[in-house]
């Protein structure tokens, strides 16, 4: 009798612990709002998303810059009507663009309606080594323009000036080894993959190895984060999620379940989901979105309203949400990332 009662209390708490898990899982179900391409009246494919603190959205679109105040969409072209593949915004909030052998920047026109300015002009024919240009960063000193091929190194400027001033002796280039992949500015140090070289460092005008950078060779590295004060969170085209500490060189995988979707589905770019979780966008499942020992928070596709499980980039709304760059539609989620974390952390503590 002992040993049925022992049985019994056995499978209640197995069935309540796998019902309470379950109902963990589904917490905070997203609202989500899709904007097609009927709405902004420009191409279904989207490339990057980005934010002004004013709450202005622009989004890099197979035919130019969008633009959208909340209300209604404008869609801006760039000097050549190529496709825009990155948008990048510093913290003086000027808005820098980044499209196919063609790169620049936004600039108020006379009734305050914003127009595309190339800085091509300003380089020599044998500087121009841009075809499409996938990245922009800002770091304290340059703007810099990111392509398979290289990059363009560009001190600050006014872009308010009517005439624009650039000294042209001062911008930088800088070629790969082999063919650069992605780039990152985190703790003020620029990362760069290279695909045979693994992770590199910017130094002066040089790229030079990171501590243990050759740990990443063959490893594209499409997202990278911070995840604690001295460790990076990365992830990798078709390997998942790996933790790498920039000072001592550290690498290793984070066990995750999320890494055989990852796999399966390409993951392709990230960005923080509150303090304590990480969005990941995939070219095939959505989004995923971790807590920091990789277990899944919520999965955002096409069965709990996006429109696109293509997600080329993804925009973290300070708080307020995700913004989405998907294949065939712009879509905005809304999800308490940091309500569930808290939530995950008193159920735990019940539980364990």
């Amino acid at each position: 009798m002992k040993n049925k009662i022992t049985f019994f209390i056995i499978i209640v708490l197995s069935i309540t612990t796998a019902f309470s898990q379950n109902n963990l899982k589904n917490l905070g179900s997203p609202f989500i709002q899709n904007y097609t391409a009927k709405e902004y009246k420009a191409a279904t494919q989207n490339w990057c998303i980005r934010q002004t603190e004013n709450g202005i959205l622009y989004v890099g679109n197979n035919d130019g810059v969008l633009e959208y105040d909340g209300v209604s969409w404008r869609k801006i072209l760039v000097s050549n009507n190529s496709v825009v593949r990155s948008i990048e915004i510093d913290s003086s909030q000027n808005i820098y663009i980044g499209a196919s052998n063609e790169f620049g920047f936004l600039k108020p026109n006379k009734i305050g309606k914003l127009e595309y300015h190339s800085l091509k002009p300003f380089l020599s024919p044998s500087k121009d080594i841009l075809t499409d240009v996938w990245q922009i960063i800002c770091t304290k000193e340059y703007i810099i323009y990111r392509a398979g091929e290289g990059m363009i190194l560009i001190p600050y400027f006014n872009l308010q000036e009517d005439s624009l001033q650039i000294d042209t002796s001062k911008i930088k280039i800088i070629k790969p080894k082999k063919r650069f992949l992605q780039a990152f500015y985190l703790h003020e140090i620029l990362y760069v993959t290279d695909l045979s070289f693994g992770l590199l460092n910017l130094s002066g005008d040089s790229l030079i190895q990171a501590k243990n950078g050759d740990y990443f060779k063959k490893r594209y590295i499409f997202s990278m984060l911070p995840y604690s004060k001295d460790t990076l969170i990365a992830g990798i085209y078709r390997k998942g999620l790996f933790l790498y500490n920039y000072k001592t060189g550290d690498a290793k995988k984070l066990e995750s379940e999320a890494n055989q979707i990852f796999a399966e589905n390409r993951l392709y770019s990230g960005a923080l989901s509150g303090s304590n979780a990480f969005a990941f966008s995939t070219l095939g499942a959505g989004v995923i979105i971790v807590d920091k020992k990789g277990n899944i928070i919520q999965k955002i596709d096409k069965k709990n309203g996006l429109k696109d499980n293509v997600v080329g980039s993804i925009y973290n709304q300070a708080g307020m949400g995700l913004w989405l760059a998907t294949n065939t539609a712009i879509s905005k989620v809304e999800v308490d990332i940091a309500n569930y974390v808290l939530e995950r952390e008193k159920w735990n503590s019940k539980h364990y």
